[in-house]
């Protein structure tokens, strides 16, 4: 923003110095007595909220530029959050937030479609097909049913929560805290599974791992995690589809979680 524009949405017209039409606001923040030697206007403007709030966001802007902070990306994953103020951190964390979900929502949004799509192919074909075709296709429903691989009725197609990365979960629901920049690429399955490898701070583990969010998010992924290594352990086994597990030995269905068996069952 320019100095003149500031002034004049914040003051009005008459209070524009028009020789510094072309001054930023950075520059005048850094050194304003420069730019206004009126000490009554450079009182005014250096007493509004505005002003005061956007000196501190440039500040801030200035300092993670220093650190090689230049994007919402290089935010995401900058360790020394803490060190920046207050409102600076709650504007950045914030946008991020908004990228994030709506990055979320687009996903959520295309499978959706794509399912739509399928179901509307799915309709169209089941329309074209004879009447005296019904009772063949309801024999081969039944068949596709018990076909119907066991990974499917576990691990059902969606956006799954384990597969969110540890970085973003952490900034959309605990405002960053515990963000180790080494850990960009670490999904919350991984997390789940062995948070001392990648939280080494025990108190701040202790702290995520109370909280509502961490609460709501561990059981899902916990479930899905116990569901992959069951489907591995059937598959060994040879059951790959309903059918075969509703013919497989009381030991083969032993060996899998009690929920785990529930679903297929």
């Amino acid at each position: 923003m320019r100095l003149n524009d500031f002034i004049r949405n914040e003051l009005g017209e008459e209070w524009v110095v028009e020789r510094n039409g072309n001054v930023a606001m950075g520059n005048f923040a850094l050194r304003p007595r420069v730019f206004i030697q009126d000490e009554g206007l450079l009182g005014l403007i250096t007493a509004l909220t505005s002003y005061q709030e956007l000196k501190i966001l440039l500040e801030a802007i200035s300092k993670l530029h220093l650190e090689g902070v230049v994007s919402l990306e290089d935010w995401r994953d900058y360790e020394r959050k803490d060190t920046v103020t207050p409102y600076a951190r709650g504007k950045l964390n914030a946008a991020l937030t908004q990228v994030l979900r709506e990055e979320r929502r687009e996903a959520e949004e295309r499978a959706r479609r794509a399912e739509e799509e399928r179901l509307r192919w799915e309709a169209n074909e089941t329309a074209r097909r004879e009447a005296e075709e019904e009772r063949a296709e309801r024999e081969k429903q039944v068949r596709f049913t018990f076909t119907t691989k066991i990974e499917n009725v576990l691990l059902k197609e969606s956006v799954r929560v384990s597969n969110i990365k540890l970085n973003d979960f952490l900034t959309m629901e605990l405002g960053g805290m515990g963000i180790v920049d080494t850990n960009r690429n670490v999904i919350l399955k991984e997390f789940v599974s062995d948070p001392e490898k990648y939280i080494h701070n025990k108190r701040v583990l202790h702290e995520i791992q109370t909280t509502d969010a961490y609460l709501r998010m561990e059981i899902p992924v916990s479930y899905e995690v116990i569901f992959q290594k069951d489907v591995r352990e059937l598959l060994d086994k040879g059951v790959n589809n309903l059918l075969r597990w509703s013919k497989a030995a009381a030991a083969v269905k032993a060996s899998v979680h009690n929920f785990t068996k529930h679903f297929l069952n």
